[in-house]
C-alpha cells in the first residue's frame, strides 16, 4: 500500500495525488501544512462517489488521525510521508497522467545532470 501527491506551495499547500490499498486505486486532493495533513480520497473502481474524509497531525515523524464518510464509516489512521522528488520541476506537464509525471522527472533529472540524453541508434533522435 503506498502511493504519491504532489505538494503546489504556490496554491496555500494544496496537494493531489493517488494512493492504492487493499480496496484499489484512488485519488486524493487536499492540503499539507506543517504539521497537519487534511484529504479526500475517492475510490476508481468501487463506489467511486463515496468520499472518504482524512485529518492528520504530525507526532514524532508519523501522522496519527482520522477518517471519515457521509455514509458512516470512520477510523483511526496512520500515515508516513517522504519528500523523494523534492527540488524536481513540474512545469508544462500534465500531471494528471503516469505518462506526465514520469517526462516531468526525466526532464528534472537531464536538467539536474543526473540523466543523459543520447541518439537512438536507429531512428538518430534523442
Amino acid at each position: 500500500m503506498g502511493g504519491y501527491f504532489i505538494k503546489d506551495i504556490k496554491l496555500k499547500n494544496q496537494i493531489s495525488g493517488r494512493l492504492i490499498d487493499l480496496y484499489g486505486s484512488s485519488k486524493l486532493e487536499g492540503i499539507l501544512g506543517k504539521d497537519k495533513l487534511e484529504f479526500r480520497k475517492q475510490y476508481e473502481q468501487c463506489n467511486n462517489e463515496q468520499l472518504f474524509e482524512y485529518n492528520f497531525i504530525l507526532k514524532n515523524g508519523i501522522w496519527l488521525g482520522e477518517y471519515s464518510s457521509r455514509d458512516g464509516y470512520s477510523g483511526r489512521s496512520i500515515c508516513k510521508t517522504n519528500s523523494c522528488l523534492e527540488g524536481i520541476k513540474f512545469e508544462n506537464v500534465d500531471l494528471s497522467t503516469p505518462e506526465g509525471i514520469a517526462e516531468a522527472l526525466i526532464d528534472s533529472m537531464i536538467e539536474k545532470g543526473s540523466l543523459k540524453k543520447f541518439k537512438n541508434f536507429k531512428t538518430g533522435k534523442k
